[in-house]
């Protein structure tokens, strides 16, 4: 697995938060380091796509700014893709407080053929904790020139996988793929952590 580059999104305003959601703690690590820890055995490099590199310093990867001036996860992505060592790339929100390395792990197995996997539950598509090819950076840029940023938008133009997570696999837990974007959000992860 280690012919693969990890990408994680630390571009957003974290406007609902209120301070820069990437740096909150849960437990003893920031948000991003969670993501980061879950991901690094699984790959040979991890790219980090921020404006603001200097506000990461403490992480030991290379940070990137957005390659376009559009400012939304989709970009995020394209620059990732662009800057990748590998062809495949796990894609990853810096908001994934319960993300494990077995989900990782499975999801690396599925589609070896697929341009992206992309994890599915109940809830819908998560198209920020899934894996891409450089062979999807054609169709997001033409889809980003027409001002689309809707990521999966330019799924029907690739080979999409979709994964559906349930609890017939026996690391699923509802929780893995929880996002952080408030303060309540941050508050129940805390409160979810002390009691797993």
């Amino acid at each position: 697995m280690q012919n693969r580059s990890a990408i994680v999104l630390a571009g957003g305003k974290s406007a609902r938060m209120g301070t820069d959601k990437a740096l909150v703690k849960v437990g003893k690590e920031t948000l991003i380091e969670r993501t980061c820890v879950a991901v690094a055995p699984l790959v040979s490099e991890l790219l980090i796509i921020t404006n603001r590199p200097d506000d990461f310093s403490f992480l030991p990867y290379r940070k990137i700014p957005d390659a376009r001036p559009e400012s939304c996860p989709l970009v995020g992505i394209y620059t990732g893709l662009l800057h990748a060592s590998n062809d495949s790339c796990f894609v990853l929100a810096c908001d994934l407080p319960f993300l494990s390395i077995d989900l990782l792990r499975y999801l690396s197995q599925q589609g070896e053929d697929a341009d992206a996997v992309v994890p599915t539950t109940e809830q819908g598509a998560e198209p920020l904790c899934a894996l891409y090819r450089k062979s999807c950076l054609e169709p997001i840029a033409r889809q980003l020139n027409t001002g689309d940023m809707k990521i999966s938008n330019f799924y029907d133009k690739v080979r999409t996988l979709t994964v559906l997570l349930n609890d017939e696999l026996p690391f699923f837990n509802p929780v893995l793929l929880t996002n952080v974007n408030t303060p309540e959000e941050l508050e129940r992860a805390r409160a979810l952590l002390i009691r797993t």
